[in-house]
This record gives C-alpha cells, sequence and structure tokens, in this order.
C-alpha cells in the first residue's frame, strides 16, 4: 500500500527537457569523436559532418544551436562553408566556433570573424572551456527557442481570441436577425440537441432563457392536433436530423411552460449539412397559429349560426306555402287567410334576402371591396320607429323604445342597408339583455362642436343602448372584428359574429363613425354618426309620395 505522502501512482512523469542539436565538422573522425566525449550530455543531440558540402546538407534538414567547425578540410575549407552557411537566410545567424590547428595569426583570425564566426579555438583545445563556451550558445538558443515559442503561442492564442470573438460577433449578428423574425427558430446539432433559440421560439415555448439539454429542449410533450403525443423522434426537427427529410407545414400543439396551455404552431424544418453533404444538424421554424384557429373556430360558429338563422325562415315559408296549397287544393279558400298567409311568405322571404344581403356585403368587405350604396332621402327617426314596431312584436320581456329631439330628421342615406344596421343592433340589443329591460333608440342632431367635421357640417346621431350583461372591457377593442364574440357570450347566446363588423363597414362606406361604450352586467351603448346634409323636406315628401311601379 502506498504511503501518505507517496506520489499518486498515475502521476505523468516529468517531460524530457528538450534537446540541442550540434553541429561538429572536421575530416578526422578522431577528433570527431573527441568532442562527443567532452560534450555529450542528455539534452544535447551531436551531429557528425566530415566535409563542408555534408555539413550544408546537414543544414538543409534541420536548424542547430550551435556548428563547430574545422578549418582546414580539404576541397571545401572551414572559411567557404562558413560564407555558405551565412548566406543562406535559414542558418545566417547560427553561431560558428572554428577549430583549428593552425597558427593564430591576426590575419587567419579576421578572416574567421569577417565569415562570422564568433569564437576560435585552437588544437589541442582546453575541454572545460569548450564545454563552457558550448554550454552559454547552448543556454542561449534555449532561451531563444522558448522566446520564439511564447511569441508563437501568444500570436496563436491572439489569433484564437480573433477568431472567436469573430465567431461570437457573427453568432451575435444572426441571434438579432432571428431574433427579430416572426416565426420561432430552433437550430440543433446533429445529436438533436437545440444549439441556437430566438426569442419568438422562447416566448412560444414559455422559457426565459433556451433550454439545453436534449432531455428538455422545449418540445418534449407535443402533441398532435387531435391531442394524440407525438413521440420525440416523430418531431420536424428530429426527422429532418435523423433522416434528411424536409417538412413542411406540420400543425402541432406545444406546451407553454408558463401558462400550461397548448399552443398551436406551424412548424417547418430542414436538415443543415456541411460541405461534404454530410448532416449536421437541423433548423426549425415555427409559428403560433392560435389567432388563424380561433378564426377557423369562429368561422365554424358562424356557418352553424348562419345555418340555423337561414333554415328557420325557409321552413316557415314551406309550411306557409303547404298551408295554402291545401286550403286552395280544398276548392274554397278563404281569401283572407290566403292573403295573410301570402304576406307571411313575402315578409319571410324579405327577411332571408336581408340576411343573404348581409352574407354577400361581409364576403364584400372579406375581399377589400367597397359597397354599392343607393342613397336616397330618408327620414332616420320614421327608420328608428319602424325597426322598433317590427321588433317589439318578438319580445315580451322588453320595452322597445324611440326617443328623438326631433319629429324627423332626413338625410340621403342607404335605407336598406341602415334598416339592417339597425335591426342588428337592436336584435342584439334584445338578445345580450335576457332578463329583459329596456332598449332605447335615440335619433338627435349633433352639431360639429360635438364631433368635428373636415366639412364642418353636422351629424345624425343613432344611437341604440340596453341593460344588458355588457362586454368585458379588455375586449372592447376587438368587438368590430369578423367573428367574434365576446368571452362572457360565446357558446352561452347564439349569433354569427359577423353583425357589428357589417354594420361598421355600411357605416364607414357612409363617411360615418361607430364607437361602442359598455360595462359588463350593466349594458352597452352603441353610436352612430352618420353624416348630414340638410335637405328640403318637401324633397323628401315627393320621393316618398311617388306610387311604386310594378315590373
Amino acid at each position: 500500500m502506498d504511503s501518505p505522502t507517496s506520489p499518486a501512482r498515475s502521476a505523468a512523469p516529468p517531460a524530457a527537457p528538450p534537446r540541442v542539436a550540434i553541429l561538429m565538422v572536421d575530416d578526422e573522425p578522431k577528433n570527431l569523436t573527441t568532442l562527443d566525449a567532452v560534450l555529450e550530455s542528455d539534452d544535447r543531440t551531436l551531429v557528425h559532418a566530415s566535409s563542408g558540402p555534408e555539413a550544408l546538407r546537414k543544414l538543409l534538414q534541420e536548424d542547430f544551436a550551435l556548428i563547430l567547425l574545422d578549418v582546414h578540410m580539404p576541397g571545401m575549407d572551414g572559411f567557404d562553408t562558413a560564407q555558405l552557411v551565412r548566406e543562406r537566410e535559414r542558418s545566417r545567424d547560427t553561431p560558428i566556433i572554428f577549430l583549428t590547428a593552425a597558427s593564430k595569426s591576426e590575419a587567419f583570425v579576421s578572416r574567421g570573424y569577417s565569415v562570422g564566426a564568433v569564437d576560435y579555438l585552437l588544437k589541442p583545445f582546453d575541454p572545460v572551456m569548450l564545454r563552457q563556451k558550448v554550454a552559454v550558445f547552448v543556454d542561449l538558443f534555449k532561451k531563444s527557442e522558448q522566446i520564439k515559442r511564447q511569441a508563437d503561442e501568444r500570436v496563436q492564442l491572439l489569433e484564437e481570441r480573433a477568431a472567436r470573438a469573430e465567431a461570437e460577433a457573427a453568432r451575435d449578428r444572426l441571434q438579432q436577425v432571428i431574433d427579430v423574425l416572426p416565426e420561432g427558430i430552433v437550430l440543433a446539432d446533429e445529436h438533436s440537441r437545440p444549439i441556437l433559440w430566438n426569442r419568438t421560439a422562447l416566448d412560444i415555448l414559455g422559457h426565459a432563457t433556451p433550454p439545453l439539454d436534449h432531455a428538455d429542449n422545449g418540445l418534449l410533450g407535443v402533441l398532435h392536433l387531435d391531442g394524440v403525443p407525438c413521440p420525440l423522434e416523430d418531431l420536424p426537427l428530429s426527422r429532418a436530423i435523423r433522416h434528411g427529410e424536409v417538412v413542411r407545414g406540420e400543425q402541432l400543439l406545444v406546451p407553454n411552460a408558463v401558462t400550461g396551455k397548448q399552443i398551436p404552431v406551424l412548424m417547418n424544418s430542414a436538415p443543415l449539412r456541411d460541405a461534404d453533404g454530410t448532416i449536421v444538424g437541423g433548423v426549425a421554424a415555427f409559428q403560433d397559429i392560435t389567432p388563424i384557429k380561433e378564426l377557423e373556430q369562429q368561422k365554424d360558429d358562424f356557418l352553424a349560426a348562419a345555418s340555423h338563422d337561414l333554415k328557420s325562415p325557409i321552413t316557415a315559408m314551406k309550411a306557409r306555402a303547404q298551408l295554402l296549397h291545401r286550403q286552395l287544393s280544398r276548392g274554397k279558400p278563404d281569401l283572407p287567410r290566403v292573403l295573410q298567409g301570402l304576406h307571411g311568405i313575402d315578409e319571410t322571404a324579405s327577411r332571408l334576402t336581408a340576411m343573404i344581403n348581409e352574407l354577400l356585403d361581409t364576403t364584400r368587405i372579406k375581399m377589400g371591396r367597397p359597397l354599392d350604396l343607393d342613397r336616397e332621402p330618408m327620414d332616420l327617426v320614421a327608420l328608428a320607429n319602424k325597426v322598433a314596431s317590427d321588433l317589439q312584436y318578438a319580445t315580451e320581456r322588453h320595452e322597445i323604445r324611440v326617443e328623438s329631439s326631433s319629429p324627423d330628421l332626413i338625410g340621403e342615406w342607404d335605407r336598406p342597408r341602415l334598416e339592417r344596421v339597425l335591426t342588428n343592433l337592436v336584435a342584439n340589443a334584445v338578445k345580450f339583455s335576457p332578463d329583459g329591460g329596456a332598449v332605447t333608440i335615440s335619433v338627435t342632431r349633433e352639431g360639429r362642436d360635438d364631433h368635428p367635421r373636415d366639412d364642418g357640417a353636422d351629424w345624425a346621431a343613432l344611437r341604440v343602448r340596453d341593460e344588458g350583461v355588457g362586454i368585458p372591457t379588455e375586449e372592447l377593442p376587438r368587438i368590430f372584428e369578423r367573428f367574434y364574440r365576446a368571452s362572457n357570450v360565446a357558446h352561452k347566446i347564439e349569433g354569427t359574429g359577423i353583425g357589428l363588423t357589417g354594420s361598421r363597414q355600411i357605416v364607414e362606406e357612409h363617411a360615418g363613425r361607430i364607437m361602442v361604450e359598455s360595462e359588463e352586467h350593466a349594458g352597452t351603448t352603441v353610436t352612430l354618426l352618420l353624416p348630414l346634409t340638410t335637405l328640403d323636406p318637401s324633397v323628401f315628401l315627393a320621393v316618398s309620395d311617388v306610387p311604386a311601379t310594378s315590373a
């Protein structure tokens, strides 16, 4: 067993010191052997060359800390060899010590220094002195190499930092770009681990920060639209990464971590490949389609309600027609009852026509096309009285009354469409007052001080006020949306959700305004402002007295 102070057996052995190469050039092998004996060390590699050309070849293969060069060699002597060494860029600064048995005359030494020698040693040389001189150059080479390595490491570190900073800057730019997209974006690696999310994706999934591991990637608990769980491997992103599949337009339900609700999304995904075509990840884009799904539900509710509303008058017409047919088939018809039945069919057909026209107007609104108004002189007070009278027969728990500051208020408007608007508003007031109460239609003339107009003319103001369930304050901005119905009446009181939308379109086509004020449990007031152009009452009377012509 190891003692407490003994080193761990797994500790790595100390690194061996870097070896330094020394080139020794001499045509006498015994001299090279002597140099080996004097200079041999664990941190040195001693390389032999027996001639100048061989020494130059060795210099082409590696770098040396020092060259020990014999002066007198056959062929290329030491001076010529040194001259060629200094001409090469790579070996220009390599120290050279000349070894010679010749006389150390001034001319001889001067020539040696002129070709780049750093020292002269005469044979036989002092081993201690040689070792000391060589040790100095070896140590200098080591320090120079260390400085070079540190400089290279510093340059490499700076390059890595610059590359990392550039990559981070590019990632930040990419993050900024995808954060402004209205679709949720998620990028994953080849193991389906998410590596990048945008702000929209986090908002849809209810995360404050991106989840990092695959087990909690924000896409678990996904359902198909029918409520069946969607396995992780069947998710569009997983399919793109595993099989290279491009998935388009898949509708799913994803959980929001904050609200716990399932958010309907439309998801697309595709694989990401490198230059070789290998899949290295995937990208998914998904959009919150809650408004679209709500609109689809509203359209379904509208179609159901419209079908019901259209069937009722058709059924009534069919029943009256069958009754008349039976009376006439007996041969002795009761003329007053026949006329009454025909009148009922006519009224029902008119109501059905009005409903169809409302649907047609709704279609025109959806297509962005203007309505073709048929303006004619009409009395708004008379219209209010007619609508109140017609609808009063349909309810016993409500009192529909008309208030007016003058006996008439005449202008040029599209009478059938305004009648439909007022009928819708009063019918809504009755319908959304299930406990009964007063429904008031007020008709007034309001000047430019109350509601300024560009042309400085007055308004005809038509208000319908009830004492019913009211509209939640936070839902008032949406009340004119097509198919929208307030949450406190949706699925409780029948309706199509197009009445106010069509009413606003008709009023705005008249260059008017429509406004709604409401308080839940306290009632609602809808105000119509119609541009009022003063007409001579005699013109209105003359028009209204003209008898209708038959085709």
